[in-house]
């Protein structure tokens, strides 16, 4: 029987489903486009297999590595990819080696053994290559852990365990059995960036840990030179895979931090092309700003003064938000704002709902208030909503207005030249505004941003669909505040500009992981999940993947 195996695509070409030889497997979705010829498998594919604790994606970003930047022309790879939401040794590499989340495995301690006899139903992917039938496969572990050897690797043919953590012995034996070995999967375990983040922190600014990952590069070149050296090299057919089991956050790992999920994945082969797979936008974590009385989980700047809009000059003040529960409705609950309250005539600004849909309101003592309606925003869905106060200085007086887009599309212009100044005394806020007018809605916030200027239309609606702003939005220098408000941990959104004010959450708040996408109308799928090296190595070694294995991730190998 035939199967693709030829391998070029763009994943952004958009999801398709690849079935694996026989009725009875399991469909595995791709992730690109698939219009090749299918030609047989040969019998000498062969897989290298190089696992890295505690290689934070984004940070081996950061830095030059030589024997990997020779790899990625031929690779597809990702610095945002992501382990399970339980970072311990144990569960990380089972997820790698099963293709399961720890709920299944139940592999949580450093026996390497499943807590519940259920957690038996998922092997590693070395005992399901082993009991294919097509053709023997010959498995290779090195590791500097030897309960690994015992459990999750145990099936191997050729088990070495290194002593005292030493990854250049890991390196040698790896190399030795690369040059003499017949064997179709060879496995290599390094560590010593793990221990290195650990001892100074899992940052290229801590010299251990940048220098830790400059080695596991170097044995990175080492091991591919002894693949390309061996005496049969031209008639073999290698996949080279590196993974990084986790990532780390400080001087810790273990939870379910975006650093600590953060990991790094590479596939090579000498006939793929150059694939960089980044992540779409989204959320990981939120908090739910919730409540209207002394108790309401709200947050406000440490400096009241911040962000005044005053009378003449430009702003953009933009968020992100997204109801608790769709179809919530509600009158008049502020949830962004800078003033004490939502009465007539309080001066200030504020973001607030009416029924289905959100306004802008700005008062001034004496003047009333003034407001410009957005769009409908409780269908359940994020929604970027923005205000842009910019002062037309071709009439004389001028005259000051405030315009506002939902999801980057203009819905409304009021006048505001007769409110005169609106600089508020009440800190810039998110969540209820205490005491409260009317009912108040409970929401979740990102990508905070105010802006010392008047955007146009054009680039608001290109950045609505993102939390990714950098130096290289044309507007950047104008960028005066930024919260991304997804730490995590802790009791602030973080501001980018580390002179200016953080958001200070207040009463009983509590983070939550959301992984939620921008998609934006788009089919858009995520970088590679580490456990998803079990689906490229069984398509490589044409493994059939039964539905009962429960095997979930995508095919990232593409055709040619």
């Amino acid at each position: 029987m035939k199967i693709s195996k030829n391998i070029q695509r763009s994943w952004m070409a958009g999801i398709m489903v690849f079935s694996m030889l026989v009725a009875a497997c399991s469909k595995v979705p791709l992730v690109p486009s698939d219009k090749s010829e299918e030609f047989p498998f040969r019998d000498n594919s062969k897989v290298l297999l190089i696992l890295v604790d505690g290689v934070v994606g984004k940070q081996i970003e950061r830095i030059t590595t030589p024997e990997l930047d020779a790899l990625k022309p031929n690779s597809i790879f990702s610095f945002e990819g992501s382990a399970d939401s339980v970072t311990t040794d144990p569960a990380s590499i089972a997820h790698i080696m099963t293709g399961n989340a720890v709920g299944n495995t139940e592999i949580r301690d450093s026996s390497l053994v499943p807590r519940v006899p259920r957690g038996e139903l998922f092997p590693s992917f070395i005992k399901r290559v082993k009991e294919q039938k097509a053709r023997p496969f010959r498995v290779v572990t090195v590791t500097p852990w030897e309960t690994l050897n015992k459990t999750l690797f145990k099936e191997a043919d050729i088990r070495i365990s290194v002593a005292g953590n030493n990854n250049d012995v890991v390196r040698d034996s790896a190399i030795n059995r690369l040059k003499t070995d017949s064997a179709d999967l060879v496995i290599a375990h390094f560590n010593s960036a793990n221990l290195a983040g650990l001892q100074e922190g899992f940052t290229t600014d801590a010299p251990a840990y940048r220098d830790a990952l400059l080695k596991i590069d170097a044995y990175i070149g080492a091991l591919v030179k002894a693949m390309r050296g061996r005496t049969k090299f031209p008639e073999e057919d290698w996949l080279v895979i590196v993974q990084s089991t986790h990532g780390g956050n400080g001087k810790k790992y273990g939870g379910f931090l975006e650093n600590e999920r953060n990991t790094f994945s590479l596939y090579y082969n000498a006939r793929l092309k150059s694939n960089l797979v980044i992540a779409p936008a989204g959320v990981k974590f939120g908090v739910k700003l919730a409540g209207s009385d002394a108790n309401a989980v709200n947050a406000s700047l440490s400096d009241a003064a911040a962000y005044n809009v005053g009378e003449k000059d430009n702003f953009t003040i933009e968020m992100k938000m997204r109801h608790v529960q769709k179809g919530q409705t509600a009158n008049y609950p502020a949830f962004f704002s800078k003033r004490a309250n939502f009465a007539g005539g309080v001066v200030g600004w504020v973001f607030f709902q009416e029924g289905a849909y959100w306004q802008f309101n700005a008062g001034q003592t004496g003047k009333g208030n003034v407001q410009a309606r957005g769009a409908n925003i409780n269908d359940g869905a994020w929604h970027h909503l923005t205000a842009v106060i910019y002062t037309n200085y071709s009439t004389t007086p001028f005259k000051r207005f405030v315009r506002v887009y939902t999801d980057g599309i203009f819905n409304a212009q009021s006048e505001i030249t007769v409110l005169g100044n609106i600089n508020s005394p009440s800190p810039l806020t998110l969540g209820a505004t205490l005491p409260p007018n009317g009912s108040m809605i409970d929401m979740y916030v990102n990508d905070v941003r105010i802006w010392n200027d008047s955007l146009p239309a054009d680039i608001i609606k290109q950045y609505a669909c993102t939390n990714k702003i950098d130096a290289t939005h044309p507007k950047y220098a104008n960028l005066i505040g930024y919260w991304g408000c997804a730490e995590g941990e802790g009791n602030r959104f973080k501001n980018r500009f580390s002179t200016s004010p953080d958001f200070v959450i207040k009463n009983a708040y509590k983070w939550e992981p959301m992984n939620s996408i921008f998609t934006c109308g788009k089919s858009v799928p995520d970088a590679p999940y580490s456990k998803e090296v079990f689906n490229q190595i069984a398509y490589w070694l044409n493994v059939p993947v039964a539905k009962e294995w429960e095997i979930n991730g995508r095919l990232w190998l593409a055709q040619l």
